[in-house]
């Protein structure tokens, strides 16, 4: 972009590629490029700023997704090769390990040697890890560059790993608990590590690997790089039927034999020219979850494999947390809602054997 004349560069990183941009403008080393004083702009979607608890628990081995086993995560990310795992733990000063066999709850420290010893961890992997947050805590934002972050909410996350240590020399991870909060993020960044200074900030309910769907995030970013795609607002007030639906699953590999995540999202319409926006809550929604089931190359296989009807009555809401049955084969599947709200999306996700 700089070699083609650009006067302005903007930055956007989705997870750890947040990560990546905020090593390139913090840490000092390419700050006597030229292109450097040309970024105006970065915006980071869904970064794990602060590390992702979700992290520990693979390395652990306590967690089992896309048909990887705990065990071969664990052995995954031993590897030194590829130090990524560990760069997604949180960071120096999260307490997000708790030792259940201590009295008080102690929190465990993962970046002192010994503790790592006992948790399990590699220490040089762990060093590594050290070295990234040692960039990223100094405080080195560029004051020419405007920080704008985006987190994914509306699904249970991993907020906290629970060990057993007390006196023992060594953690048991067979004892190990992963603490899901519900809403607690996008299924796999907590709202905390999204979202981690003071600054502009928006929430979008969806899960981390589609944060950049859906109108309520497309309204925000466009306003970003001077387009327009309706007002970037969400509102109380109004009736189902005359909104669009927006689908959203905590992550898209589930595990065979466990219920599945859905959350549902009412978005209202674009206002007209010099019209107020229109809002975005209902007491009523009537509808049905149709499951179709799909080939490797997205043609319907079964449709209507499975429909699980939905109907809420009750105070006001923006949106609405539901499970569906499990699954108990593998597979690939889509997920539609039927109802007489416009439907934005469908969510196309993966069922595996753990």
């Amino acid at each position: 972009m700089h070699e083609n004349g650009a006067t302005e560069i903007a930055l956007v990183g989705h997870s750890m590629g947040g990560l990546l941009c905020r090593l390139l403008l913090e840490s000092g080393r390419y700050d006597a490029e030229p292109w450097f004083g040309k970024i105006n702009l970065f915006v980071a979607l869904a970064a794990p700023h602060l590390g992702a608890p979700l992290a520990l628990a693979r390395i652990f081995g306590v967690d089992s997704t896309m048909g990887i086993s705990g065990k071969d995560f664990a052995k995954l990310a031993r590897n030194r090769d590829y130090p990524s795992g560990y760069q997604l733990i949180p960071a120096p000063g999260e307490k997000a390990i708790w030792d259940t066999a201590s009295p008080d709850l102690a929190a465990l420290d993962p970046y002192d040697t010994g503790t790592a010893k006992k948790l399990g961890l590699v220490p040089d992997l762990v060093a590594r890890a050290n070295a990234v947050h040692e960039v990223l805590g100094k405080g080195n934002q560029p004051k020419h560059v405007r920080y704008f972050y985006f987190a994914g909410v509306g699904h249970k996350t991993a907020t906290r790993i629970n060990v057993s240590l007390g006196g023992a020399g060594a953690v048991d991870h067979g004892k190990t608990v992963v603490t899901q909060t519900p809403d607690g993020g996008d299924g796999t960044v907590p709202i905390y590590s999204a979202l981690p200074h003071i600054g502009q900030r928006q929430l979008v309910v969806n899960e981390h690997s589609t944060v950049f769907e859906g109108l309520p995030f497309k309204r925000v970013f466009y306003r970003l790089f001077g387009a327009d795609a309706g007002p970037p607002v969400e509102v109380s007030g109004g009736e189902a039927p005359h909104m669009t639906v927006s689908l959203s699953i905590d992550q898209p590999v589930q595990p065979v034999g466990q219920p599945i995540e859905v959350t549902l999202s009412l978005i209202p319409p674009a206002a007209g020219p010099g019209e107020a926006p229109a809002q975005a809550t209902a007491t009523s929604i009537v509808g049905k979850f149709i499951l179709d089931l799909v080939d490797d190359a997205g043609n319907v296989v079964e449709r209507g494999h499975r429909e699980t009807p939905l109907s809420y009555e009750g105070p006001g809401v923006n949106r609405l947390t539901t499970y569906l049955p499990p699954l108990e084969k593998p597979g690939l599947f889509v997920l539609r809602f039927a109802s007489a709200a416009q439907a934005e999306n469908d969510v196309r996700f993966a069922v595996s054997e753990a």
